[in-house]
């Protein structure tokens, strides 16, 4: 054994009997009952059992337990300060006289209960206790058996303060001995040993103690300069994860418990401050915790208790849109507004896995001045190049950022830590102040005391920057101050690992896509047909929440336990119900808002009844499909109202009818009849040629071969630009590729760029039918089954469309694999365009450096592009995120299923729709960015019944003068009684270029306009008339109006 090694053994063994004697008296408290339980949710709590007796000695494992006694302060207590000593090796929260006190954890087991004990005083403790979920988790993972619970101890304490403070010191002493080899602290420790004797007895035990506290005092505290340079501003924190290795519900309790510990920290230290994030927390503690939420509100009022973050939760920040990015700062800011008077400064995301390049802009328009993160610090390949820096998004705003130099929001406030990120912050060419944040995180729990009492002694320790206990605003503040310029950093924070996000359970992410655009539409709808009412906002904001939940960090990405996503399910059907009934109510309000007049005749009733409007809720007019679920028995022909002319349509097997409704306006509708009678457009059926063993698909644009004996596509030829799409020689098109993926801790978070290099092309064929050939559409339908799953994929090239779409449903039963769709296109580009929040990216299709390599998966939204000059090609989807792109192949990733932490993962039956757009010029020339809303948002039917009347022809609500500018949101403002209807119209600019445009409304007259910030309140008047103002945008500006109308 080395010299140190027995140094640092005999220094364990002389604390460890030390702190034995801390304890100057343990009293046992007997009669302790236990009680099973099941947590239903939060509030509901079903009992599985009767109360029992428990001995401490005993062993017990259920999710959720009771433990309760009746306690009774001994008479040798009397004036002394008093704790519960409780250790149940589970979390569990302590209730004082049914009030909640303080949490115990495997870092914290003593409670003080009263700084001058009363004699005979009898307290009710009720202790609510669960298993430590993450441990058994990840002792699941690790192949190993979790554990029953022992319960250890229960028991009155009296601890000696005086040998507790000087633990501490020699503690810190001893850790500053082993991480930095120092002589001086050794010197100290040695001295310590000859004055204090752990065994001796209590007097002469004190005698050593009060006498070794007086040296250290000489040579260390008094002799401590103040020091200068590089200071460490720790601030407590405890990241709470709101779903990961427990079900959402467990969140609840868990704030419990941690809010509950850091009141008692601040109750203890007066220059202690800790900084929390996620409104959705406190609104946790403001419903089920109401007296922790009182002492909160008291230390927020202090300034002690720091409001960060204002996003509603921590969310993803590479799948979530643009909008739903809005949300969550409204949500999260207005509540920290309403509740305690102020907003967040500091966004605060430490651990979401990536960051969108828009969030600059919208942190700058909300109000916040900064921004910290600490994942990037776990990136597999590159070392971001500084610790603060000003982050640039994509319109050219800015906010200063810090990634965390000490590597962890969950920090420890020890010595390996701090030197740690010294020498990082340092080795950057960095000085001046650096933030510390600490405290026990991802479950909860917190700072725990002796972290604090290592803070202030790490602040006197030789050789050791200034520690101060503060707030993470005095940090931004100090390096503001102190740096007049900062490095800068453009463009988005990719995270260089758990690229697996992108995919992983597929359900939660089709749903967010599906409930972000339906609650878009749902507002939008409400505007159009006036639908002002209190009830319509309370669902709204019920939806909205749902959605803004459940975009957690852990929950949309995939990388939650099971029942996580048994919970999403229910809330996203809960967002279907609302807004299908929002829809039934807006629809019935717009037709009979907009009728042109009562019928009065029975010509005109007859008229109304075989009518419909084609509804657009985009910002743009646009030619598509729609879809009328009955029509009448044949003979029969569509009529567009307002020009008169016949309209293509074509029918299903099962009497269903899609219509090519053209030039349907922005934010507005056409009326179509259904008359009696003969077609005149030519219905003539277009048949898929068979030819040279493949099936041919053509029309207009393109011609399409796919092999009959595999069910790839061999070759795309576009004919107006006479070329062809996919590379000759290369992979073929549409080649679903399955990945057996290595075997991964983070199974559900990760994909290794090892796995991607073995894919195995899925060729075997179960069958290939022609399913459609009409003038409308062409359509082959592909069957594949291998190992234990199923694919069928309708390839469709529909009349007069330059998307080759792929209709796909997949009963998928693989274990750690993943699948991708795959199309080498003959497409000579350095850089890739993927659609994100308010813009797009682009990225290199090359691998010269390390960043470039790193980039082996990206996220995308609603299309990724790869285009020469004047021609290109676009991958759109419904509902997919995961995209890689390099040397001109460009594969779409479908599905991925991870066994950890959820083994059931993307087992079952999945439905999706992505297409190949071929087009002539590059992505802006070619509105590919409208092409992926179009393929997002469909065209809608609203029935027109005869009792409506004659609802307009055609109307537009909203028209927008200039290309690349697209609308957000149009929703309406809840005002106060007697204050005039106001709607917020949010727009963005998409496609990198300074545009003047006119906005025109044609809904109630304008009477004034108001530019807003994000959280729209009011900052600049806008000139308008009564139906139109006009604006300007930077590039890829974001820009909200509201408008107060004419009644």
């Amino acid at each position: 054994m080395s010299t140190n090694a027995h140094f640092e053994r005999t220094m364990h063994s002389f604390l460890n009997k030390l702190k034995q004697r801390s304890f100057e008296t343990v009293i046992p408290i007997p009669d302790w009952h236990i009680r099973s339980a099941e947590y239903v949710s939060p509030g509901d709590i079903r009992y599985t059992s009767e109360w029992r007796t428990i001995e401490v000695g005993e062993a017990w494992l259920e999710t959720t337990a009771y433990f309760r006694a009746e306690a009774v302060v001994p008479p040798s207590l009397a004036g002394k300060p008093l704790e519960l000593w409780f250790d149940n090796q589970g979390e569990s929260l302590l209730f004082v006289n049914g009030e909640p006190r303080q949490g115990f954890d495997p870092n914290r087991s003593l409670c003080r209960i009263s700084d001058s004990a009363v004699a005979g005083e009898t307290y009710a403790f009720v202790i609510e206790s669960c298993i430590r979920w993450q441990n058994f988790a990840h002792m699941k993972q690790n192949g190993l058996e979790y554990d029953r619970h022992l319960f250890r101890h229960a028991a009155w304490v009296n601890v000696n303060s005086e040998i507790e403070d000087l633990l501490y010191d020699l503690a810190v002493l001893a850790e500053s001995v082993r991480v930095r080899s120092d002589h001086w602290a050794e010197r100290l420790l040695i001295a310590a040993q000859r004055m204090i004797k752990p065994e001796a007895p209590l007097e002469s035990l004190l005698a050593g103690v009060r006498e070794t506290k007086l040296f250290l005092r000489q040579e260390w505290f008094d002799g401590a300069a103040d020091k200068q340079g590089t200071t460490i501003i720790a601030t407590g924190h405890s990241h709470l994860d709101l779903a990961y290795l427990w079900p959402a519900k467990e969140s609840v309790r868990k704030t419990g418990r941690t809010f509950s510990n850091m009141l008692r920290l601040l109750e203890r230290y007066p220059d202690f401050h800790f900084a929390q994030s996620q409104p959705a927390q406190y609104e946790y503690a403001k419903k089920h915790y109401p007296d922790l939420y009182d002492q909160i509100k008291r230390y927020v009022g202090e300034g002690r208790w720091q409001l960060v973050g204002g996003m509603y939760v921590e969310p993803d920040c590479n799948l979530t849109s643009g909008e739903s990015l809005v949300r969550q700062i409204q949500y999260g800011q207005r509540f920290y507004m309403d509740e305690f008077g102020k907003h967040a400064d500091i966004c605060w995301l430490p651990d979401t896995f990536g960051y969108s390049a828009a969030l600059p802009q919208l942190l700058a328009k909300s109000g916040y001045r900064y921004f910290y993160t600490c994942k990037l610090n776990y990136n597999s390949v590159n070392e971001l190049p500084f610790h603060s820096f000003r982050w640039e998004g994509l319109d050219g705003s800015t906010i200063i950022g810090t990634l965390d130099a000490f590597g962890s929001y969950n920090g420890q406030m020890n010595l390996t830590e701090l030197t740690g990120g010294i020498d990082r912050f340092k080795r950057k060419g960095h000085d001046g102040a650096l933030l510390h944040v600490f405290g026990h995180g991802d479950g909860g729990g917190g700072v725990d005391a002796g972290m604090i009492e290592r803070a202030k002694r790490y602040d006197k320790l030789p050789g050791m920057p200034a520690v101060k206990l503060g707030k993470a605003e005095d940090f931004f503040n100090q390096i503001e101050s102190a740096n007049p310029s900062f490095p800068h950093w453009c463009g988005e924070l990719y995270f260089e690992w758990h690229q697996g996000t992108f995919t992983s359970q597929a359900r939660v992410k089709k749903d967010n896509r599906r409930s972000e655009e339906r609650l878009r539409d749902a507002e939008l709808l409400g505007v159009l047909a006036g639908r002002i009412d209190r009830e319509r906002f309370e669902l709204l904001d019920e939806a909205w929440r749902l959605v803004l939940f459940n975009q957690f960090h852990d929950i949309l990405p995939g990388t939650s336990q099971a029942e996580t996503f048994l919970e999403a399910e229910r809330d996203y059907g809960r967002v279907r119900e609302i807004v299908d009934r929002l829809d039934a109510e807006a629809a019935l309000s717009l037709v009979r808002r907009h009728s042109r007049r009562e019928p009065s005749s029975d010509a005109d009733k007859q008229d109304g009844r075989g009518s419909f409007i084609v509804l657009n809720t985009l910002s743009f007019p646009r030619t598509g499909w729609a879809f009328l679920p009955s029509v009448p028995e044949d003979p029969f022909l569509i009529v567009d109202a307002s020009t008169g002319e016949e309209a293509m349509y074509d029918m299903g097997a099962d009497g269903s009818v899609m219509i090519e409704a053209k030039d349907i306006p922005s934010v507005g509708f056409k009326r179509y009849e259904i008359r009696q009678g003969e077609r005149n457009i030519p219905s003539d059926d277009v048949l898929v040629r068979v030819e040279d063993g493949c099936l041919v698909l053509e029309n207009e644009y393109l011609r399409v071969r796919i092999r009959r004996q595999d069910g790839t596509i061999e070759r795309i030829y576009d004919k107006s630009m006479d070329r062809d799409v996919l590379r000759v020689g290369g992979m073929a098109g549409n080649t679903l590729e399955l990945f057996d993926e290595l075997y991964d801790f983070y199974d559900a978070w990760n994909i290794a760029g090892e796995s991607l290099k073995h894919g195995i092309p899925l060729l075997e064929l179960d069958a290939i039918d022609i399913l459609e050939q009409s003038s409308a559409a062409q359509a082959v339908r592909i069957v594949r089954s291998f190992r234990s799953s199923r694919i069928q994929q309708t390839i469709r090239l529909r009349r007069g469309s330059r998307e080759l779409e792929f209709e796909t449903e997949v009963d998928w039963q693989e274990e750690r694999a993943m699948l991708k769709a795959g199309f080498e296109l003959d497409i000579h580009a350095d850089k890739a365009t993927y659609d994100a929040a308010f813009g797009n990216v682009e990225r290199s299709t090359r691998t010269n450096t390390s960043w470039e390599r790193a980039q082996y998966e990206v996220p995308a939204h609603q299309w990724a592009d790869v285009s020469e000059a004047n021609y290109g090609a676009a991958l759109l989807n419904d509902c997919k995120y995961g995209y890689d792109c390099k040397h001109g192949k460009l594969r779409i990733t479908l599905l991925k299923s991870a066994k950890y932490p959820d083994d059931t993962a993307d087992l079952g039956k999945h439905a999706f729709r992505y297409a190949l757009f071929c087009h002539e010029g590059d992505w802006r020339t070619a509105k590919v960015d409208e092409a992926g809303q179009c393929f997002n948002v469909p065209l809608r039917i609203i029935p027109v019944q005869g009792r409506d009347g004659m609802v307009s022809d055609e109307k537009s609500f909203l028209q927008l003068s200039a290309t690349g500018i697209f609308l957000s949101a149009l929703k309406f403002v809840q005002t106060q009684a007697g204050e005039p209807a106001s709607i917020i119209i949010r727009l963005y600019e998409n496609q990198g270029a300074r545009r003047a445009a006119d906005i025109r409304w044609a809904g109630n007259p304008i009477r004034e306009v108001h530019e807003c910030d994000l959280l729209e309140q009011d900052k600049t008047p806008t000139a308008s008339g009564p139906q139109s103002f006009q604006t300007a945008f930077l590039p890829y500006e974001v820009k909200t109006f509201r408008l107060v109308l004419e009644p």
